[in-house]
């Protein structure tokens, strides 16, 4: 009983310890089952089906969009050296982008098309065109991918500023166009400058004087706009003032030159003589203004300390509204050894007129020059005469000598002008 007791206790505590066993077992036979081809093959699809969805939610997050950009995009040049300029306009370029979903938001700023030019001599060229973007955008195509370019080198030159009336003046009318500045600056390819004749306004012409701003463009001999890439899109300056005098119709007159003369000559000489070249000039204005002319005058001419014969061209002085197509002329003073000379201008007098008559004359003075004691220069003045003999003439317009009567102290040397014109009419 007591070796049975003693196995049984054996037992007891053999027992114990089996569901150990039992454990270790089952857990061998779970890693067979995880081992074998159908659990591997269950573990692969189920690593497959969570890849693919993980995918698929990435991809529906931020799926990319192509767009082809609405309008075309003007192509800019960089890296062309100063002393050249590109002679073509540039062809504007289409992009086709890819942008994430939810993106940024692009417009045409935020793309700048260029080409490369750095490096490029005078010369034609294909270039590809490279393109600027924002961060997030992408350009998957560029049309054209080329572009031509044709460089030449850079040339400046001064050109005059002329004008082209679109509209005439009235019949009867014409215009008197003045510009400020009457030049200006092109500068561009070298090809396109030489063919430049002129930078030329356009202008309508009306019965009413007017001025403004106006932009010349570069024109050629045959006053045909020149055309191309021009450094500089405008002249410089980029505008002209121009001014517009429409002159009304005239009347036209002749009329004799009287050159003023300022100073003594030198102490013995004095003016023996007076060439004018020309003598008479026609002048143009209205018939009002040219009705109260008698003679044209000049700048004065100085005889200051001179002696002998000189020639002085001198201007005209033309009244304000009267045009001649002379605008200078040569004035000769012929400068003689005297004793005691002068010269001193006198009225004409007309004398033995009939009573029924009336007489003009233009000139009504002329310059005389005389030869006198030193000590009665001053007197002279008061004992010269110079008449015109009327007797016998009737109404008309003639030209005549003046008759210059001096005291016998006195020799008149000369006289200008020779003769003057005189007009008769009725009362």
């Amino acid at each position: 009983m007591a070796q049975r007791a003693k196995h049984n206790d054996a037992n007891r505590h053999y027992g114990a310890s089996e569901p150990f066993g039992t454990a270790a077992g089952s857990a061998r036979r779970q890693l067979r089952w995880l081992l074998s081809r159908e659990s591997l093959l269950r573990l692969m699809l189920s690593l497959v089906l969570a890849t693919a969805l993980w995918l698929y939610i990435t991809g529906k997050q931020a799926s990319p969009t192509t767009y082809d950009y609405p309008g075309l995009l003007p192509v800019t040049y960089h890296g062309l050296n100063g002393s050249y300029v590109v002679n073509e306009q540039s062809e504007d370029v289409r992009l086709r982008v890819q942008v994430s979903s939810g993106g940024p938001y692009f417009n045409a700023a935020s793309f700048q098309p260029f080409v490369d030019l750095a490096g490029k001599r005078p010369g034609f060229y294909r270039i590809p065109v490279q393109v600027q973007r924002d961060p997030g955008v992408k350009v998957v195509q560029i049309i054209p991918r080329f572009i031509p370019v044709r460089i030449e080198a850079l040339k400046a030159v001064a050109v005059p500023v002329g004008y082209k009336l679109v509209n005439k003046p009235p019949p009867g009318y014409r215009e008197d166009v003045t510009m400020q500045p009457t030049t200006v600056r092109i500068s561009g390819p070298a090809s396109l400058v030489a063919q430049v004749h002129q930078a030329q306004v356009s202008l309508s012409a009306t019965r009413f004087n007017f001025s403004g701003q106006y932009s010349p463009l570069p024109v050629n001999s045959q006053g045909q706009q020149v055309i191309g890439h021009f450094a500089q899109t405008s002249p410089d300056p980029p505008a002209v003032q121009v001014t517009v005098r429409v002159i009304a119709p005239a009347t036209f007159k002749t009329l004799p030159v009287i050159p003023p003369l300022r100073g003594q000559p030198k102490v013995g000489f004095g003016v023996v003589g007076l060439k004018v070249q020309p003598s008479e000039i026609t002048v143009e204005g209205p018939a009002d203004k040219l009705s109260r002319l008698t003679s044209i005058g000049t700048q004065p001419v100085s005889l200051s300390k001179r002696a002998g014969t000189f020639l002085q061209r001198v201007r005209l002085r033309l009244p304000r509204g009267v045009l001649s197509s002379t605008t200078s002329v040569k004035v000769t003073p012929q400068l003689a050894t005297v004793d005691t000379s002068t010269s001193v201008r006198l009225g004409v007098t007309p004398e033995n007129v009939e009573g029924s008559l009336l007489t003009s004359i233009n000139p009504a003075t002329v310059i005389v020059t005389v030869v006198g004691p030193s000590s009665s220069v001053r007197e002279i003045a008061h004992t010269l005469h110079a008449t015109l003999k009327l007797f016998g003439y009737g109404p008309g317009t003639y030209s005549l000598k003046p008759q210059i009567f001096a005291t016998s102290r006195y020799q008149v040397t000369g006289f200008y002008p020779s003769t003057v014109t005189v007009a008769i009419t009725t009362h």
